[in-house]
């Protein structure tokens, strides 16, 4: 039970009150009431600040949510107080949070949740000063090319942090974050239609699909997967989730002029689910999808199919099969994740860095056996990857797997890259893929996709242990 102190000057207040408002605490100017409060609702009353007590800056609360939008308010002790502000999904913040780490949405400390919500604010927040009241709704923009995403029956971490020495190029965060939850109303289902149709590799061998969504619709989320990898994370996490933690958004207006260039890297010959969910002008939803077995007939470089994997306490074990397995070259190598970007922010490849340096040449034990045990005691704590590299007269395939050597319950991430060759050139440009599980970030919620709305893009940033 919470200690109550109530000061003197409030309690004689009081008592000018009718006997059935005794619950309650009122804050008067004259002869109006301008604030009240529920006695149940308050620590305590009084006009002198406790020792040790500092006053905010910048204020934040919420006002209103419904279906397609967010309503709050900020004020700030200074009408020229500059702060940050911005609304993050919480699957975006428990992907990052599993990832970094290795905690959930639901186990977070305040200290940790505060520290990730930082550095939301300070890549997607925005900037402002003064009194506002923000409606951030559903398919709106901020007018500089950044789209809102708000579905409904969601849960959003609403933050703003204290900016000071604010130029043209920004300003210094403070430490003063506030972070209130806010949840929208639950979506119904919409009248809108949302049509799809599978349309073939294209010459990457890549899928296409044309998505037509209904007049009404606006905002949209596609996510192209194998079909037992779906299931099986639906049933663990739910739709919502999975929709909106590995979906990409796209709003209906751009998807319309710009959808016709999408296209998704395959990993292998299986049975792929399009799953997509529009979301219309009321905030209601439609779901669709296309379920298709599709088969990789441009691509023939050896396949890379991981058996087991685990990495714990700084010991490494992985085994896998390389097929078809009379390979012409096959290695294996260890790195630091943050020196394969290195890499390839120095133009390398993938098919260079695998076989580099301290790579080992696993040809022969593929030639015969067909599968290869990496295993290595004692790795120093961090993020890593294990590059795993097969060649034959169709081409080269690298397999990269993602994890960190002491976070055991650290999701892994499998990307495979592909060198196809051809004959009427030596080598193809690479495509790029990554598997469902991969624990990359996806693109924020509230930044406008590119125009290749593909999902899978290049790996652009560096990890630590507790990456800011």
């Amino acid at each position: 039970m919470r200690k109550k102190i109530i000061t003197t000057a409030i309690l004689l207040g009081a008592t000018v009150l009718s006997m059935n408002a005794q619950n309650n605490v009122y804050l008067m100017k004259g002869d109006k009431i301008v604030a009240q409060y529920a006695i149940d609702d308050i620590d305590y009353l009084s006009f002198k600040r406790s020792e040790g007590e500092t006053e905010g800056t910048v204020a934040l609360t919420a006002v209103e949510t419904g279906k397609n939008f967010l309503k709050y308010n900020v004020k700030t002790a200074e009408k020229d107080q500059y702060y940050g502000h911005g609304f993050f999904q919480s699957q975006t913040i428990d992907r990052m949070l599993r990832t970094y780490y290795d905690t959930n949405i639901n186990e977070v400390d305040d200290a940790t949740l505060k520290k990730v919500i930082k550095s939301l604010l300070a890549n997607y927040g925005f900037l402002d000063k003064g009194n506002k009241t923000y409606t951030i709704k559903n398919g709106d923009n901020d007018g500089n090319g950044t789209d809102y995403f708000i579905p409904g029956g969601q849960g959003f971490y609403v933050a703003t942090v204290n900016i000071t020495d604010v130029d043209e190029q920004g300003g210094t965060m403070g430490d003063e974050v506030s972070v209130i939850k806010m949840t929208t109303k639950e979506a119904g289902e919409s009248k809108e239609t949302m049509g799809i149709e599978y349309t073939g590799l294209n010459a990457k061998g890549e899928a296409t699909y044309n998505i037509t969504p209904g007049s009404g619709i606006k905002t949209m989320y596609t996510l192209l997967t194998k079909k037992a990898q779906l299931d099986q994370y639906i049933s663990n996490y739910g739709y919502d989730y999975v929709m909106f933690s590995f979906g990409s958004p796209i709003t209906a207006q751009d998807w319309n002029t710009y959808g016709n260039q999408a296209a998704w890297g395959l990993d292998d010959e299986n049975d792929y689910v399009m799953s997509v969910l529009g979301i219309d002008a009321d905030g209601d939803w439609v779901k669709a999808k296309d379920e298709q077995h599709i088969v990789i007939s441009n691509d023939k470089c050896p396949k890379v199919n991981v058996l087991s994997k685990k990495a714990s306490d700084g010991n490494i074990k992985v085994t896998f099969e390389i097929t078809p397995s009379n390979v012409s070259a096959a290695h294996v190598r260890l790195m630091p994740d943050n020196d394969v970007a290195d890499e390839l922010n120095r133009n390398k490849t993938l098919d260079q860095i695998a076989v580099e340096g301290d790579a080992t040449d696993i040809k022969a034990d593929i030639n015969y056996y067909g599968e290869y045990t990496f295993s290595k005691e004692d790795v120093e704590r961090g993020w890593y990857s294990l590059l795993i590299s097969g060649t034959d007269e169709n081409g080269t395939n690298v397999t990269r797997l993602i994890f960190h050597t002491h976070l055991e319950n650290a999701e892994w991430e499998i990307e495979t890259t592909t060198f196809p060759v051809q004959a009427d050139t030596a080598k193809t440009k690479a495509t790029k893929q990554i598997s469902f599980t991969a624990k990359g970030l996806k693109q924020h919620p509230s930044v406008k996709p590119a125009v290749d709305i593909n999902r899978i893009s290049p790996r652009s940033f560096k990890k630590t242990e507790n990456s800011k």
